[in-house]
């Protein structure tokens, strides 16, 4: 596996965490609260979002994406689609 160094995150975790919870609760803590899967999965896109790679992309915009991304996995996973 190969680790990135030297590069910054596009945006701090904190702020991230803040605004999922703001833009997009219904989606990442439906019954009030993130579950661990949740939290893990905005850590993980926090990890990987590099600045150089998303110098377009506000926070705002990777919520709205991670939000959409969630809810296609969360589907795609469903019982009723297997």
């Amino acid at each position: 596996m190969n680790t990135v160094t030297g590069a910054s995150f596009a945006f701090p975790l904190k702020d991230f965490e803040r605004r999922a919870m703001e833009m997009a609760a219904d989606v990442f803590a439906p019954g009030g609260c993130a579950d661990r899967a949740a939290r893990r999965f905005i850590e993980q896109l926090h990890e990987d979002a590099v600045a150089e790679d998303l110098e377009d992309l506000g926070v705002d915009d990777m919520v709205f994406l991670a939000a959409d991304f969630w809810t296609w996995a969360q589907q795609r996973s469903s019982p009723a689609r297997r």
